[in-house]
């Protein structure tokens, strides 16, 4: 079981297996769409991505739950 991980943006992303995706220790159901070969999820639901960690980035950026101000 290969795992990755990163720190983006003050939040601890992790992927396992390039499928199980957590930020901050919270489980993150990801969609794949083997037609398009994109990443979706509920947190940017009209958002598509090329790779899990660019959808979990956008996730930390974008979210009002993930994203902290910078100081």
């Amino acid at each position: 079981m290969a795992t990755y991980s990163e720190n983006f943006q003050d939040c601890k992303i992790e992927i396992e297996d390039d499928r199980d995706l957590t930020i901050e220790g919270k489980h993150i159901i990801p969609e794949y769409d083997a037609t398009t070969q994109k990443w979706s999820s509920q947190y940017l639901p009209y958002s598509t991505y090329s790779s899990l960690l660019d959808l979990a980035r956008a996730i930390v950026r974008d979210t009002e739950e993930f994203n902290t101000p910078q100081n």
